[in-house]
């Protein structure tokens, strides 16, 4: 289960590079993916929360825009800080785009994945340590598709067949600001 998710948050990144996105490496935003782990920021920072989904075709995209939902929960040291309900995530969701498959990472059946995103940011936050919470829930079954591809280095599955997602998962990310 861990290594499906090192899967997905890898593939995040990889897409946000092969998307020529140099802005999350700036000084003045912190992005944080809600999939778990621990973000830093200063007090002067802003901290913006990105979320993808990419999968092999743009059908499976669009059967995960269909069939799961997101909410989101911070937390911090005065408690309740902030919050998103499924509705307004699912007004963030941008347009299904299509990219090549950076091969030198993963070698897959088609030569492209498909994927959709959306950002939003954070209220200003003090110095202290906050808890992003996010709870997915799945209405019916979602593959990615991603079983049927491999590690380019080693050529092992980069997800344990059949990459399906289902039910309810919940993430805890931690963010410290200082």
């Amino acid at each position: 289960m861990f290594k499906r998710r090192a899967s997905l948050a890898l593939l995040l990144v990889l897409t946000a590079l092969v998307l020529g996105v140099s802005a999350a490496f700036a000084q003045e935003v912190v992005y944080v993916y809600p999939f778990g782990g621990t973000f830093s920021a200063t007090a002067d920072e802003e901290v913006h929360i990105e979320w993808y989904w990419l999968a092999q075709t743009k059908g499976l995209v669009n059967v995960f825009l269909r069939h799961s939902s997101e909410s989101y929960v911070l937390t911090g040291p005065k408690g309740f800080e902030w919050s998103m309900s499924p509705q307004e995530a699912e007004e963030l969701w941008g347009p299904v785009a299509t990219v090549t498959n950076p091969e030198d990472y993963f070698i897959c059946p088609k030569p492209t994945y498909s994927f959709v995103g959306w950002e939003a940011t954070l209220p200003k936050l003090d110095p202290g340590t906050y808890t992003l919470v996010l709870t997915q829930v799945y209405n019916q079954p979602v593959n990615d598709g991603w079983h049927t591809c491999v590690w380019a280095d080693t050529g092992e599955p980069a997800a344990t067949p059949p990459s399906l997602y289902r039910g309810t998962s919940i993430f805890a990310t931690t963010i410290v600001v200082e």
